[in-house]
């Protein structure tokens, strides 16, 4: 193992000189150090550059936001990365401002995915370990303080269609400007698209996420939106409509009808009709679904909902998904739900998914897609399987006991036994350690080509 001084040596002095592939160098004993693959020269090098600009008090967050290049769906705000290794994908994230503290809080993201195409999964593995290990070798201020590196490490997105092993460094910045001037900016980018319908819910449910990245609170953002609604409304009384079915769920109802307050009558009256018209739309879709005589419909419902995948609104290569049991799983930014196909309606063309919570409590995934939804869902390498251990009862009585000894007073007696001995027990419920009380174990599938 190269000692950790030399790797920094070799990796400064490239800099300095700007070559591409680091020369041999000796460690502090003098023995020749092994030279560095290009991969991991690359990973240290740029991985070191950006903690440079992390620690470097002269380097504000002005340094990295000059391209915008995506918002994800949270509203936080990513730039094109100043480093990235191999010149591949990589982004500077923000993801929260406390103005407590006076701090920004940023993650650099760089994938090594070119790197990784064709590799297996044990190939990839091991790819994220040896990044990792790397890593590990560096040193830097850590914290969660202004210019501090609160982690480095590798991530492995083993979920996603092409899996990618990237390098996440999480770093904290001071506050760089006022809230108001926060707000000004992020009105600024937002306000064009709102007025935009086909655009505008998307874009309001973003710019929720983005107030709280900035760290306002649900108090502070509401007069905001409550201005935005009164100047779009005379405008787009459509996107209006948008921006009232973006409120995030959790906002508390009271707050969310002060919205609609700035809307004169005949404005509220143009948002009933609009919300109307989306649920007449909806029941009109449903009617012509139907065919012949409702009554029947309903009782064939029955039989629809049997698991077998004869549905004609399933599409040919999908149909292996459409069985009762089969789990499955979706992977979306970062974040992997994994739950279990309960039944699915063809007339309704919708699919009931569930992930088992603990024994006798709600589900801790209770949701239903429609059949497009969940064409996104893809069969899960591991299944749930009634738990061995425990027979699928998610655990067992069990029954203590609890002895106590009493030492009577000295002399109390005298000739016998100063010892009282009292025995109690009690019985209970306890969950099963390898299921947590579900009754269900999450195992390598069985049969992953049936």
């Amino acid at each position: 193992m190269i000692k950790l001084c030399t790797i920094f040596l070799i990796v400064i002095a490239l800099e300095s000189a700007g070559q591409k592939t680091p020369a041999v160098s000796t460690n502090n004993k003098g023995i020749p150090a092994k030279a560095l693959d290009s991969l991991s020269y690359d990973i240290l090098f740029n991985t070191i550059r950006m903690i440079k600009v992390a620690e470097d008090p002269k380097k504000g967050p002005d340094f990295f936001m000059h391209d915008l290049k995506e918002t994800n769906e949270n509203g936080q705000p990513g730039y094109t990365a100043p480093y990235s290794v191999g010149g591949f994908n990589a982004i500077v994230r923000k993801e929260a401002t406390s103005w407590g503290t006076g701090t920004t809080r940023w993650v650099w993201e760089a994938d090594i995915t070119s790197l990784s195409q064709g590799l297996t999964p044990d190939q990839l593995e091991k790819l994220d370990i040896k990044t990792d290990s790397l890593l590990k070798l560096l040193k830097y201020k850590e914290g969660k303080t202004v210019n501090m590196v609160e982690s480095v490490h590798s991530r492995y997105y083993s979920f996603v269609k092409q899996p990618v092993v990237s390098i996440v460094l999480t770093f904290y910045k001071p506050v760089y400007n006022s809230k108001a001037a926060a707000s000004d900016s992020l009105l600024a980018i937002y306000k064009p698209i709102l007025l935009n319908p086909a655009f505008a819910r998307a874009a309001a449910s973003k710019l929720w996420g983005a107030y709280k990245v900035e760290d306002f609170t649900e108090p502070e953002v509401l007069p905001i939106f409550q201005n935005l609604v009164s100047e779009l409304a005379p405008q787009k009384i459509e996107s209006v409509y948008e921006i009232l079915m973006a409120v995030p769920a959790g906002t508390d109802h009271k707050n969310s009808m002060e919205l609609i307050k700035p809307l004169t009558p005949s404005q509220k009256e143009a948002v009933r009709a609009l919300a109307q018209k989306v649920v007449d739309d909806y029941y009109e879709k449903q009617r012509k679904q139907f065919q012949g005589d409702p009554v029947v419909n309903q009782v064939q419902k029955k039989k629809e909902l049997s698991g077998q995948s004869d549905c004609k609104g399933i599409p040919e290569n999908m149909k292996f998904k459409f069985r009762t049991g089969l789990t499955m799983q979706h992977y979306n930014y970062g974040q992997t739900r994994i739950a279990v196909v309960t039944s699915f309606d063809c007339s309704m063309q919708k699919v009931h998914l569930i992930q088992y919570g603990s024994k006798d409590k709600t589900p801790i995934i209770n949701i239903t897609l429609t059949f497009t939804e969940f064409t996104n869902w893809e069969r899960c390498p591991k299944q749930y399987y009634r738990c061995s251990h425990c027979a699928g009862e998610g655990g067992g009585l069990i029954t203590a006991y609890d002895t106590k000894v009493k030492e009577l007073p000295f002399g109390y007696f005298s000739g016998i036994e100063t010892k009282v001995s009292r025995t109690t027990s009690r019985t209970y419920w306890e969950a099963c350690k390898y299921c947590t009380g579900s009754g269900w174990e999450l195992l390598p599938d069985k049969a992953p080509y049936n």
